[in-house]
């Protein structure tokens, strides 16, 4: 018969809390995503870890919400550096420190040209033709560029 170890021992070993991490935050060694974020199988199914470590720290799971880490280190699971909020505080969390994700332009995955292209297409005293056939584009797409109706944040 297999034995069944008290939830916050078994927890505790995947916890790194003696390594000195530079914001003092305690590192989930055992298994994770590839986003980072640590899981832990809780009840038969894989529970994040940060989550497991707020219902250690406060005896229950939030019923809705997320559990945010204030420190921005997916891996954390030191209670402290843990939040339980709602999409809109994560979504202004995020944007106040700068993790939007700005995907305008050349970062966009499918941007077919560079910050650069655009500002020499917008320089280009040559047909809409022309330049069209120079980088790939429609002759719609020069205009748009140059018009700003495209790449508008150049």
């Amino acid at each position: 018969m297999a034995r069944r170890w008290p939830l916050e021992s078994r927890f505790n070993k995947y916890v790194d809390k003696t390594t000195p991490h530079p914001l003092g935050c305690w590192m989930w060694i055992g298994g994770k995503t590839p986003q980072d974020y640590g899981w832990f199988w809780l009840d038969g199914r894989a529970v994040g870890a940060h989550r497991v470590a707020i219902l250690i720290s406060r005896g229950r799971l939030p019923d809705t919400g997320y559990v945010c880490h204030t420190c921005d280190n997916p891996s954390c699971v030191r209670p402290e550096h843990l939040v339980v909020a709602d999409s809109l505080w994560n979504n202004r969390d995020r944007a106040r420190k700068g993790r939007n994700g700005d995907l305008r332009g050349e970062r966009h995955g499918c941007a077919k040209l560079t910050n650069g292209q655009v500002l020499a297409i917008r320089a280009d005293d040559r047909s809409q033709r022309a330049i069209a056939r120079c980088y790939g584009i429609t002759p719609k797409q020069v205009k748009n560029i140059r018009t700003r109706k495209m790449w508008r944040h150049i």
